[in-house]
């Protein structure tokens, strides 16, 4: 059999929700029991700028003007701990689930590339800031995304 003849097209693969280099990712999903649950992942050279001394933070949701933020900050005393997921060209990617959060909209997000910025939070402490997806903080955006989905 020839497949050189044009009797035969090339399949492509279908595109990643987000590069695996990304150096932070997000994603939303209805889990068992139907509560919607996020997770952040970051890759270690983001980490590295936080000056962490240890996998524990603490994560904060903004209000008003930073609804659409998530703040990440180093604290010894953090409920959150981070879990290293994998490893990847130039780093290892750690993982933190984050607890369902009534004010986000309940629409299924694919793992993607997320805006970020690591800044001064309090004096010399540093803090990642995320930037979240529209349709997860803005409850039109979320209908809208939902709809088209359903529609």
């Amino acid at each position: 059999m020839n497949l050189n003849t044009d009797e035969w097209d090339d399949l492509q693969p279908a595109p990643k929700a987000a590069a695996a280099t990304a150096p932070v990712r997000f994603s939303l999903k209805q889990g068992r029991g139907g509560a919607w649950r996020a997770t952040v992942l970051i890759r270690k050279e983001v980490l590295e700028k936080l000056r962490a001394t240890h996998w524990r933070f603490s994560v904060r949701i903004g209000k008003g003007g930073n609804r659409h933020r998530l703040a990440i900050v180093p604290a010894s005393d953090g409920r959150f701990e981070l879990q290293e997921v994998g490893k990847a060209k130039g780093g290892g990617v750690y993982r933190l689930f984050l607890p369902p959060v009534d004010s986000w909209a309940e629409v299924e997000m694919a793992t993607m590339a997320v805006g970020h910025s690591v800044a001064d939070f309090r004096g010399n402490q540093k803090a990642l800031f995320i930037d979240l997806p529209k349709p997860v903080w803005d409850p039109a955006a979320g209908r809208a995304l939902r709809s088209a989905r359903e529609g």
